[in-house]
């Protein structure tokens, strides 16, 4: 398990390495994705070795750190990128469960019990943005909203991401606090999502210039 975690961050590589040979041509959106694919690297690459270069017993507020930005990436995504822009009802939706997260994680600042660890953040944010994916298919389908073929595809891995990401979040007592065997399989279904999630970033981010993301 531990060879194949390293499959999302070099997925990540292939994104960032995009960005040094299309960053002329790049708008604010690409710009936007390059920026969070920098950061979701670099909490990768710490939560592989804090423990060491730390002393510390779990990386599991990294947890809550990753979920806290990768919401705000996804609210920036759905509000202020994709044909849902402009949106009142969206932004305001996004702006709830952007508090509703902030208050759940700022509660667990406190020293940190793995054994009685809730990612409650985790489930908060990945159901606002199951909600978003929502939202989106509803505005198509009830309003006629246009949306090309990659903002629809973008859309529905960002469902399916979330909806595992969901599962994870409500059985996340589980996973920490049983074998890592027995929970193999629910963890290679979440790295799986994850890579094809970035892996969809990065080719947006290859294919820059085509403007299929407006």
């Amino acid at each position: 398990m531990i060879k194949l975690s390293w499959i999302s961050p070099f997925v990540l590589f292939i994104g960032i390495l995009g960005i040094f040979f299309r960053w002329k041509t790049f708008g604010l959106f690409e710009w936007t994705i390059s920026f969070f694919l920098l950061i979701f690297c670099i909490i990768d690459f710490c939560s592989r070795y804090i423990l060491e270069w730390f002393n510390l017993e779990s990386n599991l507020l990294l947890l809550s750190i990753y979920t806290v930005i990768e919401y705000l990436f996804l609210s920036i995504l759905y509000t202020k990128f994709f044909p849902t822009k402009g949106e009142r009802k969206l932004q305001l939706i996004a702006i709830s469960g952007g508090i509703l997260i902030l208050i759940t994680f700022f509660s667990k600042l406190a020293p940190l019990n793995v054994l009685m660890f809730q990612l409650y953040d985790g489930l908060i944010a990945n159901l606002f943005s199951l909600i978003f994916g929502l939202f989106f298919i509803y505005k198509i389908l009830a309003d006629g909203m246009e949306s090309n073929k990659q903002q629809r595809l973008l859309n529905s891995i960002i469902i399916m991401y979330s909806g595992i990401q969901l599962f994870m979040a409500l059985t996340i007592n589980f996973m920490v606090n049983m074998d890592v065997e027995l929970v193999f399989f629910f963890w290679l279904i979440r790295l799986i999502a994850l890579s094809i999630f970035y892996l969809k970033l990065a080719q947006i981010i290859w294919q820059t210039g085509k403007k299929v993301v407006q």
